[in-house]
């Protein structure tokens, strides 16, 4: 049984925060054989790591959405996300905010033209979105 090939890397999503020690960047890529290629399909390396602005005393907050990682397909229907976090006004994580901490939508880029659907690396595109956060 042979190995599987990894595609390019995609290039570093946005940060999941904007300061305070929890910020994380992410970036994939995909095997051309579907679990036979060593290593891992995702990296994160931390980011914005620098200490938050205070907030005047009271609830928690939310933070400011990150902007919309890239789509994760170069062709057809992919999609996005984007992320946020509640924190107190120390700048550490709370979780007593009301909503969600990430949003996904739907992302649509040029047709395919072959009708082959490929991700961002020109891998051919399985229909699976995979991403790993570890925070």
């Amino acid at each position: 049984m042979s190995n599987g090939q990894w595609g390019q890397w995609t290039i570093w999503s946005s940060c999941t925060a904007s300061c305070g020690d929890l910020g994380v960047q992410i970036r994939s890529r995909t095997c051309n054989i579907n679990n036979r290629c060593e290593g891992e399909p995702t990296q994160n390396q931390p980011c914005n790591r620098h200490v938050c602005p205070t907030i005047p005393a009271g609830e928690p907050v939310w933070t400011e959405w990150t902007p919309w990682t890239q789509c994760s397909v170069s062709c057809g229907r992919g999609s996005q996300a984007r992320y946020r976090r509640c924190q107190n006004s120390q700048g550490s994580i709370a979780f007593s905010c009301q909503g969600q901490t990430m949003e996904l939508r739907n992302c649509d880029e040029l047709p395919c033209s072959s009708g082959n659907r490929l991700d961002r690396s020109g891998a051919q595109w399985t229909g699976k979105l995979l991403k790993y956060v570890s925070l």
